[in-house]
């Protein structure tokens, strides 16, 4: 996905996908009702002059979490997607009127960059994927502010390419993502600030493993225990945070 920030106005353009909020009451003979709880609702998305506009009912404007706007941001992202859009003009100005309109924005693009997830490896004609570009419209805010939106933007891909990944992973059957091909997966994520170490099945049994060499004997594939550890810049030496988990790479039935 890429993202591309304009100073500009936006004048409509054809092939381009926009969002318009509605707080009021819509210009439309049937007002759309909000279920209990709900947020928010989709209420139009229609063509004009070459562009889809997909018009949002929201409950209000101040109680909208950053939660709330990144389940807006995959919705939209689906009526994107069916309405076969190329680029989607996003302006700030349309969040300007809510409590935090930057965390907003963040949430809304976060939520439209996790919708963009679609598995193909597995079929046999697998589709190519298809680029989707945002332009953010900036006409009116501060230069200090833009700095900020991008920096959050660039939080919010780094936060969609990580879930991304970890979908493919478990997406994948397991004659496509066996015990080395996960390893392998992990170790393409090395860093400066991440060490990746995977032991083989000689080293699993020397630290007498019983319970890992047990589960792959039933396999012809040999076990891999993966070790990430990670360092941000500046980290001091304290109590780790451990996480442990099990990346079962086969089908697993439970009695």
């Amino acid at each position: 996905m890429s993202i591309t920030f304009k100073t500009t106005e936006f004048n409509g353009s054809k092939d381009t996908h926009t969002v318009v909020f509605e707080t009021k009451k819509p210009a439309l003979k049937a007002q759309p009702k909000l279920k209990e709880g709900e947020a928010f609702t989709i209420f139009a998305s229609n063509e004009m002059g070459g562009s889809t506009v997909t018009v949002l009912k929201l409950r209000d404007q101040k109680n909208m979490s950053k939660e709330d706007f990144r389940v807006l941001g995959g919705k939209v992202f689906g009526e994107f997607k069916k309405n076969k859009s190329k680029k989607l003009a996003l302006g700030t100005k349309v969040f300007s009127d809510f409590e935090s309109p930057l965390e907003s924005l963040q949430g809304f693009i976060e939520g439209f960059m996790l919708a963009n997830y679609k598995m193909t490896e597995a079929k046999s004609k697998p589709s190519k994927s298809e680029s989707v570009a945002v332009e953010v419209y900036t006409s009116g805010m501060k230069a200090a502010e833009v700095t900020k939106l991008k920096t959050l933007f660039k939080e919010s891909e780094a936060v969609a390419s990580a879930v991304h990944f970890a979908r493919r992973l478990g997406d994948l059957p397991g004659n496509m993502m066996t015990p080395s091909i996960l390893a392998k997966n992990a170790e393409s994520l090395k860093s400066t600030n991440l060490k990746v170490t995977v032991w083989n099945k000689a080293r699993i049994k020397k630290e007498r493993m019983g319970g890992l060499l047990g589960v792959s004997l039933g396999s012809a594939e040999e076990p891999k225990f993966i070790i990430m550890e990670y360092k941000g810049k500046g980290a001091k030496a304290s109590k780790p945070t451990v996480l442990v988990g099990k990346g079962l790479t086969f089908d697993a039935v439970s009695h």
